[in-house]
């Protein structure tokens, strides 16, 4: 898909979210996230998609619209000041008061494995395979929408700008030869404030490692609201992630 002034709009995404109707108490829920969403759509920020998820042509609607918009998180970048697997009390230190999620995994082995891990990091396709979540990135701005289905039917999507993290090599558990990171933080309009950093690793043995690290916390009232409820969706959204890379990555693996 092509966007503003010829730039090409990256989409990597997976088939749309199925699954059943759920309890009345899911609904009630689905009517809560519904009317934050919805609050939050007329304010600009976060918009609510509802049916089926986004397509490229409101992404880029969306992404569009947020072009102006500002960093609407303090603490950018200081992930990138930090090791690949920092322990808990070293992120707790770093950003007090934040929802802390850091998952790894191990891909594969060996150089080939190693390449086609930034591949994938590189072209933004951390979610191929995903049902519920997705990840949008426009290679000419770096703006980044994060889209998940709350319930099905029902998506968020989200404001972000990438960024340029860095994985400092020492100081961690795994003795570190080479890694290549990407990332993003999120924008005015957002219901969260946060950073993630993703990173592909290869250790001094040829191992071949994921990492998901992300800190979040309530932009806002409302935003608080919105993090208490989307405990589930986050976990979701980032055991996609670190599945979906593991899987891809271990492709190249000497193993396979």
């Amino acid at each position: 898909v092509r966007g503003r002034a010829g730039m090409r709009w990256r989409v990597r995404s997976s088939q749309g979210y199925t699954g059943s109707n759920g309890p009345p108490a899911v609904h009630r829920l689905a009517g809560l996230l519904a009317a934050l969403a919805a609050v939050s759509t007329a304010q600009g920020g976060t918009w609510l998609v509802v049916g089926g998820p986004p397509g490229p042509g409101l992404v880029e609607r969306f992404l569009q619209r947020h072009e102006d918009s500002r960093w609407n998180f303090p603490a950018r970048g200081r992930l990138s000041a930090l090791p690949l697997f920092p322990d808990q009390e070293a992120l707790r230190e770093a950003f007090p008061g934040c929802r802390i999620v850091s998952l790894r995994g191990e891909a594969g082995s060996g150089a080939d494995c190693f390449r086609q891990a930034k591949t994938v990091l590189g072209e933004w396709r951390m979610h191929d395979g995903a049902r519920a979540t997705r990840i949008f990135h426009h290679e000419g701005s770096g703006m980044v929408a994060t889209a998940a289905a709350s319930l099905p039917g029902l998506w968020s999507l989200n404001p972000c700008m990438e960024t340029r993290p860095t994985c400092r090599h020492t100081g961690g558990p795994v003795e570190v030869a080479r890694s290549f990171s990407v990332g993003y933080s999120t924008l005015q309009g957002h219901l969260l404030a946060g950073e993630e950093r993703m990173t592909v690793a290869i250790d001094r043995s040829g191992k071949v490692w994921c990492e998901v690290l992300s800190v979040s916390r309530g932009s806002g009232l409302l935003g608080s609201l919105a993090l208490a409820l989307s405990t589930r969706t986050q976990a979701r959204f980032f055991n996609d992630q670190l599945r979906c890379m593991c899987s891809s990555c271990s492709q190249g693996s000497d193993a396979h």
